[in-house]
């Protein structure tokens, strides 16, 4: 088995904690969550942007170990996914001046309670393999696709085999409002907010409806097409649908056929592939 790329402190047994944080360190958004056992007990956020040095990293781990002070002392496992380098540094700088048993940081040379039917595995993102392994743990007998409505919309497919097939990626709505904002002379730049009407009556209205009821409609119509192809292909007579990210919560009453909103799935992935790692979880049979 490939070892986790640990940074400080001691090899330990399962038994010697049941306290866990995982870090999700997002191109907008760092997530930071504590497990006691299987129960999340609490979620921390910070714009990713405001982490840019070790002091503002230190200062929101220090928030974190505040507001738990008699946890903490327990000194939990910490686990780690990033997608941003810098930050990832900052964090890996702080965290050699605090006790935790030890920090683990997701890399593509670990294994993973799941076959790899990538191409090109060492280009995954460890945040999409992070959900994989979350839904990994939540289903038994069925195919998944999970999707992230974040910077960039990321689908990625469970298959009930345990094999991770792969997905898509799209731009996100603020990449597609700062795109037109940009690229053309007149359109003001705008925000993902909920919509009750359809059709827009003014530009800004119309810029506003159209990235709302295209992403639902885009989001459909790619949920209905790949539950075919894994019909169709993958012999999928059952497949469920995952939904999490920053965008979620304005999306999710528009769209039908999804069984969890998690805006936690990654924090929870990483505390599965850590675990699946030290040899405290074991692939199903």
């Amino acid at each position: 088995m490939n070892s986790l790329q640990r940074q400080t402190g001691h090899s330990i047994s399962p038994s010697e904690t049941t306290y866990f944080l995982s870090l999700d360190i997002g191109n907008t958004k760092t997530s930071a969550g504590l497990f006691k056992g299987d129960e999340l007990v609490g979620v921390y956020k910070s714009e990713t942007e405001r982490l840019c040095n070790p002091k503002s990293f230190e200062a929101f781990i220090n928030a974190i170990r505040f507001e738990n002070q008699s946890i903490l002392k327990i000194k939990p496992q910490i686990g780690v996914c990033s997608v941003v380098p810098k930050q990832t540094q900052c964090l890996k700088t702080v965290l050699e001046n605090f006790e935790f048993h030890d920090a683990y940081y997701l890399s593509h040379n670990l294994n993973f309670p799941f076959k790899i039917r990538y191409l090109t595995p060492e280009s995954l993102g460890m945040d999409r393999l992070a959900l994989v392994a979350s839904c990994y743990a939540h289903f038994r007998d069925t195919a998944v696709i999970v999707i992230d409505f974040g910077t960039a919309i990321t689908y990625d497919i469970l298959t009930s085999k345990q094999e991770y097939i792969g997905g898509l990626i799209l731009a996100g709505p603020k990449i597609i409002s700062e795109c037109l904002h940009e690229k053309t002379a007149q359109l003001p730049a705008v925000m993902l907010e909920k919509q009750e009407d359809v059709i827009g009556q003014s530009t800004e209205s119309c810029l506003k409806r159209g990235l709302y009821w295209g992403l639902i409609a885009q989001s459909q119509g790619l949920i209905h097409q790949l539950k075919l192809v894994l019909k169709e292909q993958y012999q999928e007579t059952d497949c469920k649908v995952i939904i999490t990210g920053g965008y979620h919560e304005l999306i999710r009453d528009h769209l039908t056929e999804i069984d969890v909103c998690d805006p936690n799935a990654v924090l929870r992935g990483i505390r599965t592939i850590v675990r699946y790692n030290l040899g405290e979880l074991h692939e199903k049979k």
